[in-house]
């Protein structure tokens, strides 16, 4: 899901980025996917706003703020 003459992340390949590191947050936090189904409830991201200078190569480090 990359680019492939310039080596860059699709915009797409970020915001899966992104969603990844929402799960493993809510993970972390005790939220997770399974602690939340056995309570028949569930978090969803409905709505996204990113922001970026350019994106990224493929492999480059990134850092996620939330604002």
């Amino acid at each position: 899901m990359r680019s492939t003459n310039t080596r860059r992340l699709l915009p797409v390949s970020v915001l899966n980025y992104l969603e990844e590191t929402a799960i493993a947050h809510s993970e972390a936090v005790g939220s997770g996917l399974n602690k939340l189904k056995s309570e028949g409830i569930a978090w969803v991201l409905n709505r996204w706003s990113v922001q970026t200078g350019r994106y990224p190569q493929w492999n480059e480090k990134i850092i996620v703020e939330i604002v």
